[in-house]
């Protein structure tokens, strides 16, 4: 999480209740919801099928469950 910026930040330490991230092409969309999702998984130990996430095109949908998978193996490790 040392890369992020202060909102990314921001958005990844909200864990409590909805976070919208709008932004345009290329902003750190995708890295930041990856991000706060392992945080909830597993900082705050909260199941997996309790967290909701939606994006516009099945592609992102897809990239997302890959980078959130990787990235929560490696905190595991």
């Amino acid at each position: 999480m040392s890369n992020l910026n202060k909102k990314q930040f921001e958005a990844v330490e909200t864990v409590n209740g909805p976070v919208v991230i709008i932004a345009g092409p290329g902003t750190g969309k995708t890295k930041t919801l990856v991000e706060r999702t392992v945080n909830i998984l597993v900082n705050k130990e909260v199941e997996a099928k309790k967290i909701m996430i939606t994006t516009f095109t099945n592609k992102a949908a897809k990239e997302l469950e890959i980078k959130i998978g990787r990235a929560v193996q490696q905190e595991c490790r």
